[in-house]
């Protein structure tokens, strides 16, 4: 009889622990990637619908940088006029760096060399690589955008090994001509295998960053604080857990307006891996939550959305719980519903690879693009479609397009009707902006707003449409 009792508690627990699977691999074709592979989705041709870039090493060997064209109905096309450099241990990301409404892309990594390129958007599918930008060539890194100094311009945030075998990280100021300048005076200690990530996490509205990696002769892992005049300050007094070999992100996972961290990784005695969460109390002090129980995994990754659509942010988390090659990985989404994320659906395991989430369908749900080594320790990328009840109002999809999902900077909106106005409201109704549209094409800056899910209403010629947005800053 207690043999049954426990059996009982035993079944209740993983009922409880585990759910229903909502993603469906749609096997998009792509070559697998890994050895810190990278990815990025971006509207490249402004049509409404997320591509996707995806660099590292092939099972083959050779290393790659390949860029795919969204068609729609879950088909990709590869964009054979990108004419990109093949890289591996390395970053691609996209930013629009000379305000014409096109997404440009930087690719930085291993080539025979490091090294650090700046791709112009033409407008018609190619790319265009800018010389002499002033970035320096590196690999064995990261790199990041904001408009740190709010001058409208996109700057860089860049780690990595230079070409002289040196660990560096950098900010670098755009100078609004497609180059750009070293902030002097930041004297930042060089990372091996480093993350370096902006997010104002005071809400002053000027970008901080945290860095995390191997520095000269340890563990490096620091916050600094943007003072608002071009300058940054260490903030010595926030006490986050020492690592490299993992992943950071920002985001306001309790809802409370402000933005919290998480990291990952190997720290300690070069064991001790570790999945934290800080947050973020609202007064530029963090607190450790020890009550949340993640899986401690380094060479990570790690990606918010809202995944089940309920409001709050979720947590897609990928790497290996202890050596490589042990085929031990994790690559898992903790659902925010219980605020100890104890409620887990396993999507694929990997590690030394990238995990992205957006709704590259239109359909209101984020999906995941997961890259990296899998349990047979060959490379993988996968798309998984988030094949949940659609939130989107039927309405909204018969009449009106709003993109990109998620959105960093800003939002465009495509309509079939007059567009008079629109409001903003976050997921408990409060209105958070509203505006004057008066136009059928038009684009709105939503870089003010928190990471997070808000409802959009839009005030059309018809009626009033509502959809979902979410913003990634």
């Amino acid at each position: 009889m207690k043999k049954i009792v426990l059996l009982f508690i035993f079944l209740t627990f993983l009922f409880i622990g585990s759910k229903a699977q909502n993603f469906t691999n749609i096997d998009a074709g792509f070559p697998g990637v890994r050895y810190s592979a990278s990815s990025a989705w971006g509207d490249y041709d402004n049509d409404g619908l997320l591509d996707i870039v995806i660099c590292g090493e092939p099972t083959l060997g050779i290393d790659t940088t390949l860029l795919y064209h969204n068609d729609g109905d879950d088909n990709f096309t590869l964009n054979t006029s990108a004419d990109l450099v093949n890289v591996s241990l390395g970053d691609v990301e996209w930013g629009d760096f000379n305000n014409d409404d096109y997404l440009d892309l930087i690719v930085m990594g291993y080539s025979n060399v490091g090294l650090c390129k700046l791709y112009l958007n033409n407008g018609d599918g190619s790319f265009t690589e800018q010389a002499s930008t002033g970035l320096p060539d590196v690999y064995m890194g990261d790199i990041d955008f904001a408009d740190y100094n709010n001058d409208g311009f996109l700057d860089v945030g860049i780690c990595g090994f230079d070409n002289n075998y040196v660990f560096i990280t950098k900010v670098f100021e755009n100078n609004q001509d497609l180059t750009f300048t070293e902030v002097s005076g930041l004297n930042l200690e060089g990372m091996n295998l480093g993350k370096f990530k902006w997010g104002d996490y005071n809400n002053d509205g000027y970008p901080d960053f945290v860095m995390n990696g191997y520095g000269d002769v340890d563990f490096v892992t620091r916050l600094y604080k943007n003072n608002g005049d071009g300058s940054f300050s260490e903030q010595t007094s926030v006490n986050l857990h020492q690592g490299w070999l993992g992943d950071m992100a920002w985001a306001d996972y309790d809802g409370d307006g402000d933005l919290d961290l998480t990291i990952s990784g190997v720290g300690g005695d070069g064991s001790q891996r570790y999945t934290l969460i800080y947050s973020n109390n609202g007064d530029e002090t963090f607190t450790e939550e020890d009550n949340i129980f993640l899986p401690a995994v380094s060479h990570s990754s790690l990606e918010w959305a809202d995944f089940d659509g309920d409001g709050d942010l979720d947590l897609f988390i990928a790497g290996t719980v202890d050596a490589m090659g042990t085929g031990n990985y994790v690559g898992e989404i903790r659902y925010n519903n219980d605020g100890n994320f104890s409620e887990s659906e396993e999507i694929l395991k990997t590690y030394w690879g990238d995990c992205r989430a957006a709704d590259y369908n239109n359909d209101g749900y984020a999906d995941l693009f997961i890259c990296g080594y899998n349990t047979e320790e060959l490379g993988v990328a996968e798309i998984f479609r988030n094949d949940k009840s659609v939130f989107v109002n039927k309405q909204a999809q018969d009449f009106s397009k709003v993109w990109p999902q998620p959105a960093q900077d800003f939002i465009r909106l495509q309509s079939t009707s007059l567009i008079r106005s629109y409001q903003i409201l976050n997921m408990e109704g409060q209105l958070v902006k509203e505006g004057e549209v008066n136009a059928k094409n038009s684009r709105l800056n939503v870089a003010d707003l928190q990471n997070g899910s808000y409802l959009l209403q839009l005030m059309t010629k018809a009626g009033m449409e509502t959809q979902k947005i979410m913003i990634t800053q």
